[in-house]
């Protein structure tokens, strides 16, 4: 490489001193001066290429591993990243959700603008605290609708008689509710009632149709319920139309209680309502029930005038045995939701309010007519 390289400089010398020196051509200068030019040419090319060559390894090497380095680090952390946020972004509003109050006041003001048809300007804080204090159902919203039905049933049967009274006052409890407890009703039956899979009896239950398992389930539990209201006499229409309002929303608690939540808004409800808020909302049924009764026999001895007899006895006994069957029916048609449709809906909510309202009729009625039998 020294000789290489001293040869290299003298050729280039000699090239910048030959027409200084002479000008004649000399044969042995030429090919020495040609020689050394080839050299010159052909050395610096070399070089330079394998200047570029060795030079060019590292970029391209730098090109092809800095953006995959530089780039895509950024791009894996941004993908594990994203989904961490996305997640823990709803826990605040769950945190915040749990830590708002839910007052008693709220609560019975989302379940009057939910199940009435009354203009209630219901918030979503109204909404969460309903879904949180739906155990408290039978006590706002089915004291609601007992006095409702009650004072009803007061003016119907004074302006026409005690049969169209009953009539008159389901059909405005029917109204007040939007028809929502019946809807339920008729969409729960269809989904029972389909033959097929476990997605047959959902599909069914969501169908905006209504099959004949509906329409039928509508009827029987409609006419039987005014039935059992009309063989109760003027005096005992009072106490069981109150009583069964009450007690129907407690079937309503025992069904969410026993039950799988789903994705609706009712979902919330059955969420939030576990079996120790079952007691205490079939304890205060109870409660409430005994009063109005207390009430209404005091009414009926005093002001009416009425002597008490063996039959208000068995009335009061028969009652206080029709009360167990709410919470038991309520838990039946939770097992019947969660085995068919794997969840308990606002639907199946709808159904056991008026089927469960009707099992404790029918319970009083047989308990009822055992007793005077003994």
């Amino acid at each position: 490489m020294t000789d290489y390289e001293i040869r290299l400089g003298t050729s280039l010398n000699d090239d910048e001193e030959k027409p200084a020196k002479s000008s004649e051509p000399v044969l042995g200068s030429v090919q020495e001066a040609e020689t050394a030019s080839e050299e010159n040419e052909r050395g610096p090319a070399e070089e330079q290429h394998q200047e570029v060559r060795v030079e060019e390894q590292p970029q391209a090497a730098q090109v092809e591993t800095e953006p995959f380095v530089a780039e895509e680090q950024p791009q894996a952390a941004q993908v594990e990243t994203e989904p961490f946020v996305a997640e823990e972004q709803p826990e605040p509003e769950k945190s915040k959700k749990k830590d708002r109050p839910s007052t008693t006041g709220s609560a019975a003001k989302g379940m009057l603008s939910f199940f009435t048809i009354l203009p209630v300007d219901a918030e979503r804080s109204d909404i969460d605290a309903m879904n949180q204090n739906f155990w408290l159902t039978p006590v706002l919203i089915g004291i609601f609708y007992g006095m409702l039905a009650v004072i009803s049933f007061f003016i119907f049967q004074w302006l026409f008689n005690p049969t169209l009274g009953i009539i008159l006052t389901m059909a405005l409890l029917i109204v007040m509710n939007r028809m929502l407890h019946l809807d339920g009703l008729m969409d729960t039956a269809d989904g029972l009632t389909v033959a097929g899979t476990h997605e047959d009896h959902v599909r069914a239950l969501k169908d905006t149709h209504v099959g004949a398992g509906g329409i039928v389930a509508v009827l029987v539990v409609t006419i039987a319920t005014l039935f059992a209201y009309m063989s109760y006499g003027l005096q005992g229409a009072f106490i069981m139309l109150f009583v069964g309002e009450v007690i129907a929303k407690t079937t309503q608690v025992a069904a969410a209680a026993f039950g799988e939540p789903g994705n609706g808004m009712a979902g919330d409800s059955v969420r939030y309502t576990d079996k120790d808020k079952f007691i205490l909302s079939y304890l205060a049924s109870i409660v409430v029930c005994a009063i109005w009764a207390a009430l209404m026999s005091w009414i009926l001895l005093t002001v009416w005038d009425i002597a008490w007899t063996r039959g208000d006895t068995y009335f009061v006994i028969a009652v206080a045995l029709a009360a167990v069957v709410a919470p038991l029916w309520g838990v039946v048609m939770a097992k019947l939701a969660n085995k068919n449709f794997g969840y308990v809906n606002g639907d199946v909510l709808g159904a056991s309010n008026e089927t469960g309202r009707l099992a404790v009729l029918l319970m009083f009625t047989m308990f009822l007519g055992l007793l005077f039998r003994i």
